[in-house]
């Protein structure tokens, strides 16, 4: 098997080309110290790989090999511009693999690994509060403010994203990714290089219980190891020492319109607005990063099977971002009460409002971009009828 490596750009990036058998043999390639690649979830248009080496793990997104190269070009660079915002797992290269023999390229990024998606998160959270409160252990509230904590940062996440120039209205929790970090306590006492006659000191000023032989200094040593074991545990028990670091990971290219003043996209999602009843020429941006909020609520209200409690979180946490009043767009306004309405209260079908809404802003079907608006309304018919079954 030969392998060749070499510098090439691509879209403007520097991407390492591969020339092997397979990805496997490429990442070994690429990867002194490769142990092993391994599939972590698919989607229609890409796979995320586990990269594990002797000294990290890493996350690889390969993208399938019938999607069309300027799609993967633009999402490639959205990655990158979504990293130098440090809002998505940092980009450490992207790799072009030619497979040998048989006439495909595959193209990846390799980033930072986070521990899960959002998704799985806040339904860990809601099943641990349900259980806890069946149960009437008060401690149940500390996931109340966990779940809280974890939606903030996605939505910190996306409006931080908008800076990029890049509006993305895919924006369930499973296109969030979390790592749960838990800050040790402040109290941890450094023993194993002290002096005996120190530890005995610190012992006997912090009342700490000594189980053995005192003449021998495991015995002491014992002692201050549990007392830093104690401390972790008080530690891991309070709220405010666990930190959420909240990614977001998908930025395919028919789900992103360009918020760039210049592009001919931004004037025909603009013009088509203006065109079918939403006149507020300066808040079109609004429009659009309003209608990934009210995705991402709808989303995480519904798929991650929350009780009432955590639906009133939800309000508090969105109530800011799901609104439009802004002169004359009434209708929008309406439309998006009502849908809320509809999902956190059961309020009356909302099918005859969202088709009526939905065919009046997508109705002039020659423009290329509205087909995005109408996968918004597809995904939002697709929650509607999940909710009716």
């Amino acid at each position: 098997m030969s392998i060749e490596l070499s510098k090439v750009w691509f879209a403007g990036i520097s991407m390492e080309e591969c020339r092997c058998r397979s990805i496997d043999s490429g990442m070994r390639s690429l990867y002194s110290d490769f142990i092993s690649l391994s599939e972590i979830s698919g989607g229609t248009f890409s796979t995320v790989m586990k990269l594990e080496t002797e000294t990290n793990s890493y996350a690889v997104k390969i993208f399938k090999p019938d999607n069309f190269e300027e799609d993967i070009e633009f999402e490639i660079n959205v990655n990158k511009k979504m990293d130098e915002l440090k809002v998505t797992p940092k980009m450490h290269k992207t790799i072009h693999f030619i497979l040998e023999g048989k006439n495909i390229s595959y193209y990846g990024i390799v980033m930072d690994l986070y521990d899960e998606t959002c998704f799985s998160l806040l339904c860990d959270y809601s099943f641990e509060y349900k259980l806890l409160k069946s149960n009437g252990n008060n401690k149940c509230e500390r996931y109340k403010e966990l779940y809280k904590d974890v939606v903030d940062k996605m939505i910190e996440a996306y409006l931080k994203s908008t800076e990029s120039g890049e509006i993305c209205m895919d924006v369930k929790p499973s296109n969030f990714v979390v790592n749960s970090i838990m800050r040790e306590s402040d109290e941890y006492i450094e023993y194993e290089n002290m002096k005996l006659e120190d530890m005995k000191s610190i012992v006997n000023k912090f009342n700490i219980t000594i189980d053995g032989d005192k003449r021998k200094r495991e015995t002491w040593e014992c002692a201050l190891k549990e007392y830093n074991r104690k401390k972790n545990m008080e530690v891991s028990e309070s709220i405010e020492n666990i930190k959420h670091d909240v990614k977001i990971i998908d930025f395919t290219a028919d789900w992103v319109f360009s918020n760039d003043i210049d592009s001919e996209q931004l004037e025909l999602v603009k013009n088509c607005l203006k065109n079918n009843g939403f006149y507020g020429s300066k808040t079109y941006l609004l429009f659009i990063k309003t209608f990934g909020m009210l995705l991402m609520f709808i989303t995480i209200l519904e798929r991650t099977k929350i009780d009432d409690d955590f639906k009133y979180i939800l309000i508090e946490c969105f109530k800011p971002y799901l609104k439009i009043l802004k002169g004359d767009d009434k209708y929008t306004s309406k439309f998006i009460k009502s849908i809320t309405y509809y999902f956190v209260f059961k309020d009356k079908d909302i099918r005859p409002l969202f088709q009526t809404y939905s065919q009046l802003l997508t109705k002039n079907k020659n423009l290329n971009v509205i087909k995005k608006l109408d996968m918004f309304y597809t995904e939002i018919q697709n929650i509607i009828n999940y909710k009716l079954e």
